[in-house]
């Protein structure tokens, strides 16, 4: 599986990691692309409680909690998660 990030992003990529939050797109090798989510564990704990705060409930599709929001540890992340079996 490979990351997909668009060619400016390390203009903007300290943004992404002080937010803590981003959705990038992944390729698996057989063609298909989806969009994952990343969040570190600061920023999740907050959109949870703000999500439970408004409806109740907490509902994070296709996401993948990762120490920091960067660009090495998403590359890492969507490679462990192999050929796309994490989100079928």
């Amino acid at each position: 599986m490979q990351l997909l990030l668009p060619s400016d992003f390390s203009d903007f990529g300290w943004e992404i990691e002080a937010k803590g939050y981003y959705v990038a797109h992944v390729a698996t090798e057989d063609g298909r692309r989806f969009a994952v989510s990343s969040c570190d564990p600061v920023r999740l704990a907050q959109d949870i409680e703000e999500d439970l705060a408004h409806s109740g409930m907490a509902v994070i599709p296709r996401l993948v909690v990762i120490e920091a929001v960067t660009v090495e540890q998403m590359r890492r992340a969507v490679t462990r998660l192999g050929a796309g079996q994490a989100f079928n």
